[in-house]
């Protein structure tokens, strides 16, 4: 079943030429997917239009079947969750924080009530973060200080969450982790996840499908065994790699052994 799809979105930044041209896609209910592809391709414009951070112009983005043009902006933070690339240190103790992610569930003028004080406390624990609660997250390590804004994104209890590129600047042991919890997300409560990621053997690792972007259009979707290849890293990342399967896992592992220097060459 559908969860989000769009139909024929083009996107552009001002007068520029289109980041996206024309781009179709169907994301199913209850997946991990990543997001791959060169700098520039269009991944985090993608998740944007996704998750209505910007106007789509041309084309349409549903949820489910329903044309989030028509949706305002409160009913689709009820929906999806949505963490933009880098967040700023936040003067607020990891529980304020956290809190934040109920606004989408209130008035202006309501305080929090039992009910949102209870999602809280499960979103720290989904985190595992109920032991930091009164700390500050500007004292809290990287992937501790990650984890607390997903945990903001877990406390508006949606059905989708998207996370533009979440392990940048952490150390491999933080990205681990951040993954770890993305896939235990998934697993427990049945979320949808969409992941932008850079590395892409962790993509292959944590995901149930992969869509590859080059050029603002999508170059290739499916499971990770199935479509990813030396072929395809050639051809989307300009690079020569050997493909193997990983012993314990059966998931494809990437080597990259260096830059494809035909593309260098002109005709």
């Amino acid at each position: 079943m559908s969860i989000l799809s769009t139909s024929q979105v083009t996107l552009k930044y001002g007068g520029k030429a289109p980041v996206i041209r024309e781009l179709s896609l169907s994301i199913e209910q209850g997946k991990v997917y990543s997001i791959i592809g060169p700098n520039g391709c269009g991944k985090s414009t993608l998740l944007k239009a996704l998750s209505k951070q910007m106007k789509v112009p041309e084309g349409q983005v549903f949820y489910q079947e329903q044309n989030m043009k028509q949706m305002k902006p409160k009913q689709v933070a009820q929906k999806l969750s949505y963490l933009a690339q880098s967040n700023e240190p936040a003067d607020l103790t990891v529980r304020e924080l956290v809190a934040y992610g109920r606004s989408p569930h209130q008035s202006l003028l309501s305080n929090r009530k039992e009910e949102d004080e209870r999602i809280i406390d499960w979103a720290l624990k989904a985190a595992s973060l109920k032991h930091l609660e009164h700390r500050n997250i500007e004292g809290l390590s990287g992937g501790e200080r990650q984890r607390a804004w997903i945990a903001m994104s877990l406390a508006q209890k949606t059905d989708v969450l998207l996370l533009d590129e979440p392990t940048t600047y952490l150390d491999i042991h933080h990205q681990m982790e951040i993954l770890e919890l993305t896939r235990q997300l998934n697993r427990e409560l049945s979320m949808t996840v969409l992941l932008v990621l850079h590395d892409i053997n962790q993509a292959c690792q944590f995901s149930d499908e992969l869509i590859v972007m080059r050029e603002g259009q999508i170059y290739a979707r499916g499971v990770p065994e199935q479509i990813m290849n030396a072929g395809l890293l050639k051809e989307v990342f300009g690079v020569t790699a050997a493909v193997q399967r990983d012993e314990q896992t059966g998931r494809p592992y990437c080597r990259i052994i260096g830059r494809d220097r035909t593309a260098d060459s002109t005709p």
